[in-house]
């Protein structure tokens, strides 16, 4: 989620690291389900140097299979399931042919531009 520690480190790693990625031929692109106000407040606020996809209905995330589904128990005299989308933060190193070269499915946040460098 926007401006939380651990999206706000992974956005700012790869923010400082930009050029270094493009440099070996990469380029950058956030993914996540939150709307569109709440990316451009974030790339304002943390000068975000790379576009954010809004994925709103989870269209795109599902295709990855970055997004599952889970469900809260809510509701006042009975038990009522609330559905919830939940994101998963995942990274994907997608080749010039446009298939999935590699996956990193539990990034180190702070020091996630170095783990994609890495690959590249």
């Amino acid at each position: 989620m926007d401006d939380t520690p651990s999206c706000t480190r992974q956005d700012c790693s790869l923010r400082d690291s930009n050029i270094e990625i493009q440099d070996k031929g990469g380029a950058i692109l956030g993914v996540s389900t939150q709307d569109i106000a709440s990316y451009q407040r974030f790339t304002k606020k943390y000068n975000i140097n790379f576009p954010l996809i809004a994925d709103i209905n989870a269209d795109l995330s599902r295709a990855y299979g970055a997004v599952g589904e889970s469900s809260l128990i809510g509701g006042g005299y009975g038990l009522t399931k609330i559905p919830l989308m939940v994101a998963k933060r995942i990274t994907f190193v997608i080749d010039e042919s446009g298939h999935i070269a590699h996956i990193i499915d539990k990034p180190d946040c702070a020091n996630h531009a170095a783990e994609i460098i890495k690959v590249l």
